[in-house]
């Protein structure tokens, strides 16, 4: 039968493991901003008046790539193993770490931008699964502490992310910094694909059934229909409460975003 995580507080230390990483690794670049400007200059060869706009291209490519795989992989949850497929987004992203680290030995501001794109297409796999595993199968009096946790390593990762790219970028080089965070998640995006059981491992949209005699009748006298991607992204499209939701969500990581993304660079840039 082999290695499983038979427990559900295992299961949900590892989210939170991998959610800590994931958001660790987003402060790599805005942790280094002289680092990466001159990486910039020196593969683009551009003025440090224009640097700014490369770098915002970095974050900008990891968000729209995470906004579209996040719908992608969200809707295949409904019929396939969702850790299956947060293990296959990981294994994408680690991938994407070892590129964005080779970026610099390559010199190439392309392989990093195409890594930065891999990224938030890998992570949006486990974003998609995640909040909701957490919300079906924690303790019914432990919900909000473990979606708690989980919310909460966006900020402390994103925190040590900061202070992890200045220490490694200033000793053994910010593409190091990208190799370490792939070898650290290998693991356990190995662990998602492979040590859950299959009790936690089913698709999203299959409905739990205490009767056995009922899931029997059901699978016998009824087919299953296949979910519309384009039907079920139009009814979820036109929900007043998602979409104002979804704008408030905008605004906020529009601003965040900028922020964690210059505001390093103009506190150097002031001597602060």
């Amino acid at each position: 039968m082999g290695l499983k995580l038979c427990k559900v507080g295992y299961i949900l230390c590892l989210l939170c493991c991998i959610n800590l990483l994931n958001n660790l690794n987003r402060g790599i670049i805005p942790g280094a901003p002289i680092q990466f400007q001159a990486f910039v200059q020196q593969t683009h060869n551009v003025s440090s008046s224009h640097v700014s706009v490369y770098i915002g291209m970095l974050s900008s490519s990891y968000i729209a790539s995470y906004s579209v795989f996040v719908c992608i992989f969200g809707y295949l949850s409904i019929t396939q193993k969702p850790f299956a497929l947060a293990g296959l987004g990981l294994f994408i992203w680690v991938l994407a770490m070892v590129l964005n680290g080779f970026s610099k030995t390559l010199e190439s501001f392309t392989a990093l931008l195409t890594g930065c794109i891999l990224s938030g297409a890998g992570e949006s796999s486990f974003q998609a699964i995640a909040p909701p595993f957490i919300d079906e199968f924690a303790p019914e009096n432990k919900h909000t502490f473990w979606l708690g946790i989980f919310y909460a390593s966006i900020a402390v990762g994103q925190a040590l992310g900061f202070s992890y790219s200045s220490a490694v970028a200033s000793t053994i080089g910010w593409d190091m910094g990208f190799f370490i965070t792939a070898v650290v998640m290998a693991p356990m995006a190995f662990a998602c694909y492979k040590f859950i059981p299959d009790q936690y491992n089913k698709p999203l949209g299959q409905q739990k059934e205490n009767n056995e005699v009922e899931l029997l009748q059901l699978e016998e006298n009824q087919e299953t229909k296949p979910v519309s991607f384009f039907k079920e992204s139009f009814k979820i499209l036109t929900t007043p409460l998602f979409i104002i939701t979804t704008l408030g969500f905008s605004v906020s990581t529009f601003t965040l975003s900028g922020l964690v993304t210059f505001a390093p660079a103009i506190l150097i840039g002031y001597g602060l």
